[in-house]
């Protein structure tokens, strides 16, 4: 006594549907179990052992096509595409890599649901997973591509949307703000713009020098006085700020956490030294 496995695969020959019974049974009980259960297809290849009228029927009610070549002792013979039918060797590769499984190919199960579900298991693992797999290395190796190729570059970074673009620096940690810094230098008096770049560093520590000569220059102005938030504060730019007549207000920010705690921090230090400017303590060094 022997089995037979009824399959239904997709044009690219992956296995959807399996259906197990006793290997003396006629093809016909395989198409019964499975005709119900057929997806949307435009056409059905299946050899002469499924050639029935009720199939074909069922086949045609379905909206599917049937190429199945007639039987040789059918009265009347109905054509079917024969350059079409020469696809249907994709299910007996199917049958063929199932068989790889020694244990498919040996019946180590005795019991048919467990044979059915290594059947179906082979399947799956070789005809599903390695592909997704396959894509999964695809995909590995691009990322390692990428991770080469961030090596090479000065600041690390990489956009794939626009090359110009940088992520910028924010509050949040990791928020992956990507686009481009741009500044502006306001005139207190009149409240216009006189001066702005459009840079793509994600910070704004280099840029009190450079925006201060340029509202300089628009002004024609020997002295400036400039304002602005902590996140310009950096000592050489106010050193530099200072050797071409710019007086720099800018207040200095705290990187440790302790003031939030409750807990002092270097500024309320007893015996931190009078208050002097940066530019001064730079020119002194």
């Amino acid at each position: 006594m022997n089995s037979k496995l009824h399959a239904v695969t997709d044009a690219k020959g992956r296995p959807i549907r399996m259906y197990l019974s006793a290997g003396q049974t006629s093809d016909y009980t395989g198409a019964a179990a499975l005709v119900r259960s057929l997806p949307k297809a435009g056409v059905l290849l299946a050899d002469r052992g499924y050639d029935a009228n009720w199939f074909r029927n069922a086949l045609t009610d379905m909206g599917i096509q049937p190429c199945i070549p007639s039987r040789k002792n059918r009265k009347v013979v109905i054509e079917h595409d024969a350059e079409l039918y020469k696809k249907r060797h994709k299910i007996e590769n199917t049958f063929a890599r199932i068989k790889d499984w020694r244990r498919i190919a040996t019946r180590y199960d005795r019991c048919a649901d467990l044979f059915l579900s290594a059947c179906a298991l082979a399947a799956i693992v070789m005809f599903w997973l390695a592909r997704r797999y396959g894509r999964i290395q695809q995909e590995i190796e691009r990322l390692k591509a990428m991770d080469k190729a961030l090596a090479d570059v000065p600041d690390a970074q990489i956009s794939l949307t626009d090359p110009d673009a940088r992520a910028m620096a924010t509050r949040a940690r990791n928020s992956g703000m990507v686009g481009y810094n741009a500044q502006t230098a306001v005139d207190a008096e009149t409240h216009l713009i006189v001066a702005h770049e459009v840079t793509n560093q994600g910070h704004d520590r280099d840029l009190p020098a450079p925006m201060a000569m340029a509202a300089k220059h628009a002004l024609g102005r020997d002295y400036l006085h400039v304002l602005a938030d902590k996140g310009y504060f950096s000592g050489r730019e106010i050193l530099a700020c200072h050797e071409a007549d710019v007086t720099t207000t800018v207040p200095r920010p705290e990187t440790s956490g302790n003031r939030l705690k409750g807990m002092y921090v270097r500024a309320d230090s007893p015996t931190r030294p009078g208050p002097m400017s940066i530019a001064a303590r730079l020119a002194r060094r």
